[in-house]
């Protein structure tokens, strides 16, 4: 059975020691939509992001009139039910993420 890394914070060590212990294996191929980057324990913050971006060949936008997670929250698709339980605050972080 895997361990979690040693070298970390206790609460990372032992929420990854309950997930390896009650969790069960996935096959990468059969869930693409979960896999994502994974961080490394040394690289925090903005260095974390700048390095992922050049590797993936990304361009971080920063400080830009509406940078957002997303440009409208009508991007979403959400029904017109859903959209309506979105809290004002929540849409103006999703849009105006870098401003937040």
């Amino acid at each position: 059975m895997p361990n979690a890394y040693p070298s970390q914070r206790l609460q990372d060590w032992l929420s990854q020691q309950w997930c390896i212990l009650t969790g069960r294996r996935i096959i990468a191929s059969d869930v693409p939509w979960l896999m994502g980057p994974y961080g490394q324990c040394d690289i925090i913050e903005d260095k974390y992001a700048e390095i992922l971006a050049a590797e993936e060949g990304l361009v971080i936008k920063k400080n830009e009139p509406g940078s957002g997670l997303i440009e409208s929250i009508d991007a979403l698709k959400l029904s017109e039910a859903d959209a309506k339980l979105l809290r004002p605050e929540i849409i103006a972080f999703y849009e105006h993420t870098s401003k937040s």
